[in-house]
């Protein structure tokens, strides 16, 4: 059929600025490793937050002598500090782009202060993936693939050091994929056991992996790729 109304006869009942009601988001990584920090507050009127230690003595290397007193020995603390920074974005716009915006002035504006906090959260989130760096031993070799066998040196380690509390572990989403791979390569005998299903299932919104030799495992794209396995 000839001569329908298309686009080009419509042109003045259709706005050619707005293709669509949506925006499309970008893609974001997870945030999991911030949930699990330490947070502290920062006294008024300084930059360094600070927490206290008790100082380790020597392990006692005499026995009691009839007849001889015991010397003094100190009960020793230490303050430790942490330097912190400030850290921001900041946007803004003309009042023309607020006009023409199809959002809207009020709508330009809360998309930027949303958009502008994940970005602060992904800052945020870095600096916690680097502080693994500080970790005084790593396992496996730099640079090379991670396998199953890290992990359990991981975990082994953390009994080495004298670590307490919850173990949570953080991957790289590379190191992530070489460990699942790992685990496909080693076949029945992992699968028997079922400690490797949920580390099979799809990672989640939150880098969830699964868990893991009883241990759970999260992954993101912002930690450290170089440098000594973490």
């Amino acid at each position: 059929m000839a001569a329908e109304s298309t686009t080009a006869t419509l042109t003045g009942w259709l706005n050619t600025s707005i293709i669509s009601k949506l925006v499309a988001p970008y893609a974001i990584d997870p945030n999991p490793f911030q949930l699990h920090m330490r947070v502290e507050q920062v006294a008024p009127g300084t930059k360094t937050a600070a927490f206290s230690r008790i100082t380790k003595d020597t392990a006692l290397s005499g026995t009691i002598t009839e007849a001889t007193g015991l010397s003094n020995t100190a009960y020793d603390t230490a303050n430790v500090t942490a330097a912190v920074a400030e850290v921001g974005i900041m946007r803004q716009f003309t009042k023309l782009a607020e006009r023409t915006a199809m959002l809207g002035p009020q709508g330009l504006l809360a998309s930027a202060i949303e958009d502008g906090s994940k970005m602060c959260l992904e800052k945020l989130e870095t600096d916690c993936w680097d502080t693994a760096s500080t970790a005084s031993t790593s396992v496996g070799t730099a640079g090379s693939t991670f396998k199953v066998s890290d992990v359990a040196a991981a975990l082994a380690q953390l009994t080495v050091n004298k670590a307490k509390g919850d173990v949570v572990a953080f991957l790289h989403a590379t190191a992530g994929k070489n460990l699942r791979a790992d685990v496909v390569a080693s076949g029945s005998t992992i699968f028997a056991a079922g400690a490797g299903n949920e580390l099979l299932n799809r990672t989640q919104d939150d880098g969830f992996m699964g868990n893991f030799f009883g241990v759970p495992h999260y992954t993101n794209n912002l930690a450290e790729t170089v440098g000594a396995d973490k």
